[in-house]
């Protein structure tokens, strides 16, 4: 993995280790944290963390895409979808016209013009 990721150094630029590219997708994937957080915690530049993130997810999925990602047939989505009730496919959605809670700001309303909550269900 590590020739196919690796950058060259120039004598403007000093690239990361692959080792490092490597580090920053791990922790972006498992943390979910932003870029800005990344680039504090590896001191580098935004367009190079997401570049690093592209690159490193993309060569991921080419190498592993054949192997662990099944794509089911019709059949074996038929197969799927009866184990489940035909209730239970699908979602719900309610939204519940609410007067203001004191000190919330906006944060309940919504483009038509009210406050709400929105239940939703799977």
């Amino acid at each position: 993995m590590g020739p196919v990721i690796q950058k060259k150094d120039t004598v403007m630029h000093q690239c990361g280790t692959p080792e490092e590219r490597i580090l920053i997708t791990l922790r972006y994937l498992a943390t979910g944290c932003t870029f800005t957080s990344l680039l504090f915690y590896f001191a580098r530049g935004e367009c190079t963390i997401s570049r690093a993130i592209e690159e490193t997810t993309q060569f991921i999925w080419d190498t592993l895409k054949e192997t662990n990602m099944h794509v089911p047939s019709k059949e074996e989505w038929k197969n799927i979808a009866s184990r489940y009730s035909p209730k239970l496919l699908g979602g719900y959605r309610q939204e519940t016209r609410i007067q203001k809670f004191p000190n919330s700001g906006s944060i309940n309303f919504n483009y038509n013009g009210y406050h709400c909550y929105v239940i939703g269900l799977l």
